[in-house]
């Protein structure tokens, strides 16, 4: 039978859950499906394209963290299988199938690289990973399918096929049931002895299972034996327990059983298809594993403490207490992380101290970090009270770089860079002026409630509005402002850490201009900023 339908999944937590409960149905309908449950890059990457041109359909199976990869940048998520099987779907011109997982929508266009755009003009569909056990149907969450059913897979008194055997599995608790380390079934109350899940296995003797509670935490290994040609019923049995979201932060610090903390925090972290992830809740319950000797919870906050912000989304109040624990336990890379944090907040012996620990612990880059920090403290260039200034010194520094480079050059059009030196330098008098401290301090003020990165686009923006900019766009004005050459690069990087990289869009720059610049402040601006116009 040849494969018709690929099954295209980042391997998280949702989407494999998710995969493996449609292929399930897609099988038991007589779909031929190409499923994978692990990519190996030997067998895969050579293949993938082969793969994907003999197939018909491919369903794309989307949650939040499908695209967490970005974090990294586009190169790297372009590098990844995942991004690989998706443009070898549209190579190939194959029907396209997307599936957005427990209320998940695609990001704004812009967001995703134009390599993947083309999933906006695909057939889009919701799905519910709850409702899944509930029936057979497939046309209820992929629609109409260029791929026919060629086996009707199941049958009420035999198994599929000579060779295999199938385990009927239920249970009286919402839980997830994996071998080998993947998972082969979702189970809830839909799943009971008269309805089980039906797994089915190509290999007779021993096979070893684990469990997870959805609701409770609890896990549970298994094992039974199996015949080719026969079915064997597996019944997963929990034991009363309270439920995780019941359990509160003082049910917690009690808690004595180590190795149950270390489960409750893994379900409290990667979430399941009932629940999303409480990282406040798994670090108190790691913490307190720790405490009690539980090594696993200790291995697991050094593990994790590099990618919590980037790839997790963890809040940083909480991503700031686990990198401090993972740094007292021996992380060289959560003290660079620490480093980062007290370095970006201007406090620089601070940073210094982070990164020497981390170089003490071999980190290669800490070196280079100490340096630069070392640069800051002699020189003493950014107090915290004037890291606006400060940052506006930069731009002007970026700004000066560029005269003498030709006025047509890579902006095709004239462009006057004496005069705008001028008229920034004309600017930072102004604003150092103490008679102006009223009007500037909406900018320069530490106890505003705008964002840091909102009152310096704000500023440019009002700037470029004045033409104090001379003909250039937004876009390379941001360009000129961050660009990390010459003899501020540490400067500059600074001034990237305080906006952040998110942040740093043309777009805002005429946006917060007009969002925050109105009223008494844009009138205590025009009038000192009149006549800067005038300066060649």
């Amino acid at each position: 039978m040849n494969e018709s339908i690929y099954l295209c999944y980042k391997r998280t937590l949702t989407s494999t859950i998710a995969a493996s409960l449609v292929f399930e149905r897609l099988r038991n309908n007589g779909y031929a499906v190409h499923y994978t449950r692990k990519l190996r890059a030997n067998d895969f990457i050579r293949h993938i394209d082969d793969i994907i041109e003999s197939i018909n359909d491919v369903i794309v199976l989307l949650d939040d963290r499908s695209f967490m990869a970005l974090d990294e940048g586009k190169e790297k998520f372009l590098e990844s299988w995942f991004a690989r099987e998706l443009i070898a779907g549209a190579k190939h011109k194959k029907h396209i199938v997307v599936i957005c997982l427990n209320g998940y929508n695609l990001p704004n266009k812009s967001e995703l690289p134009k390599e993947i755009h083309f999933l906006y003009d695909c057939q889009i569909k919701e799905l519910d990973t709850y409702r899944l056990n509930v029936s057979d149907n497939v046309e209820t969450f992929v629609g109409e399918l260029v791929s026919k059913p060629e086996l009707k897979y199941l049958s009420e008194d035999r198994v599929s096929f000579e060779n295999s055997a199938d385990f009927l599995i239920y249970s009286n608790g919402d839980c997830n049931v994996y071998e080998y380390g993947y998972l082969v079934a979702t189970l809830d109350s839909n799943v009971d002895k008269h309805h089980p899940f039906k797994y089915t296995v190509n290999r007779s003797g021993q096979h070893y299972f684990y469990a997870i509670n959805n609701d409770t935490g609890q896990t549970m290994e298994i094992s039974f034996d199996i015949t080719p040609g026969f079915q064997k019923y597996i019944h997963i049995e929990w034991q009363p327990s309270k439920a995780l979201t019941s359990i509160s932060e003082e049910d917690i610090s009690k808690e004595i059983d180590g190795t149950l903390l270390y489960n409750w925090g893994k379900s409290y972290f990667f979430g399941n298809p009932k629940s999303k992830p409480n990282y406040n809740n798994a670090l108190l319950c790691f913490l307190r594993a720790a405490e009690l000797g539980n090594q696993k919870a200790v291995e697991f906050i050094r593990k994790y403490d590099h990618s919590l912000a980037s790839i997790y989304k963890v809040p940083m109040e909480v991503a700031e207490r686990w990198y401090k624990q993972a740094a007292e336990y021996g992380s060289p890379e959560a003290w660079m992380k620490m480093g980062e944090r007290k370095e970006a907040q201007s406090d620089f012996p601070a940073a210094i101290e982070c990164y020497n620990h981390a170089l003490k612990l071999g980190h290669i880059s800490a070196t280079t970090e100490i340096e630069r920090c070392q640069q800051f403290v002699s020189s003493r260039i950014v107090p915290k009270q004037d890291s606006f200034l400060a940052d506006f010194k930069t731009i002007i520094q970026n700004f000066k770089r560029q005269i003498g480079s030709g006025r047509i050059g890579k902006y095709k059009r004239e462009v006057n860079f004496e005069a705008i030196v001028k008229k920034l330098v004309k600017m930072l008098e102004m604003m150092e002026d103490n008679q102006n401290q009223r009007t500037m301090s909406f900018f320069t003020s530490d106890s505003r409630q705008t964002s840091y990165h909102n009152r310096m686009f704000a500023l440019l923006g009002y700037l470029a509005q004045i033409e104090v900019f001379d003909n250039l766009k937004h876009k390379d004005i941001l360009e000129i402002c961050v660009d990390e050459q010459g003899e501020n690069q540490s400067e500059v990087k600074d001034f990237r850490n305080r906006m952040g990289e998110k942040n740093l869009k043309e777009s805002n720059i005429a946006k917060m201009a007009d969002r925050l610049i109105t009223g008494q402040v844009k009138n205590s601006l025009d009038k000192l900023t009149d006549g800067l116009s005038f300066i060649k």
